[in-house]
């Protein structure tokens, strides 16, 4: 659920009381936006609390909700980050499968998704889109690459999602075996854009070999 509290700051009086015309009186209105998720015991989501069943406190403040909606509801715009690299070619064929089948459930009207693929480098393949069929074929255009450059990809997924409209969603899904071999960017500065971008990161974590000797797990941990 998304829910918006408010916090009102009046202007102060002027100080020419005797205008013989009232001034207007001005007020300052912060909307703050605060992402809920709510599951019960067996962790599956509940989805259909009411208003009444949420609070949300500012410094020990009760505030009030003035905006209250499933997310649901609003378009999404997504970026789809598919790890292309060497070290996941055995599993190459799972990841176009398994994204091919994403975009066909997910993506709805009025949504954005945009298709990336990362290796030594961030490439994007389709830009922000609900057309399901020319993603689908963009995946099948995909081409292996040699390193991971994966705080690249979280970098550019962020950027690029932070020119989009604020009122919408947005989500980067990250499909990657963790491997972090080739970026410029270092695991600070894509940190600091995701929380930036204001979107939620997901990730699908492939590992094809377990206690591979040498591995690269320093994306696995970063992630």
């Amino acid at each position: 659920a998304l829910l918006s509290a408010r916090r009102a700051h009046a202007a102060p009086p002027s100080r020419n009381s005797a205008a013989p015309q009232q001034e207007p009186i001005r007020v300052e209105v912060d909307l703050v936006g605060v992402l809920a998720s709510v599951v019960d015991k067996t962790n599956r989501p509940i989805v259909d609390l009411p208003k009444d069943a949420f609070q949300v406190y500012d410094e020990g403040k009760l505030q009030n909700i003035t905006l209250f909606e499933a997310e649901t509801h609003q378009p999404i715009d997504l970026a789809m980050m598919v790890d292309e690299s060497m070290s996941t070619a055995l599993d190459a064929p799972t990841e176009r499968n398994a994204a091919a089948r994403f975009f066909q459930k997910v993506v709805r009207p009025n949504d954005g998704v945009a298709f990336f693929t990362f290796s030594d480098e961030v490439v994007e393949r389709v830009n922000f889109t609900d057309n399901v069929p020319k993603l689908q074929q963009a995946l099948r255009n995909t081409k292996e690459g040699a390193g991971t450059a994966l705080y690249d990809a979280v970098v550019l997924g962020s950027q690029e999602l932070a020119k989009r409209k604020s009122e919408r969603r947005r989500v980067i899904v990250l499909v990657t075996d963790a491997g972090e071999t080739t970026s410029h960017a270092s695991f600070d500065t894509a940190r600091r854009e995701a929380i930036r971008s204001d979107a939620l990161l997901y990730t699908i974590i492939l590992n094809p070999v377990k206690g591979e000797s040498g591995r690269n797990t320093a994306g696995e941990h970063a992630l």
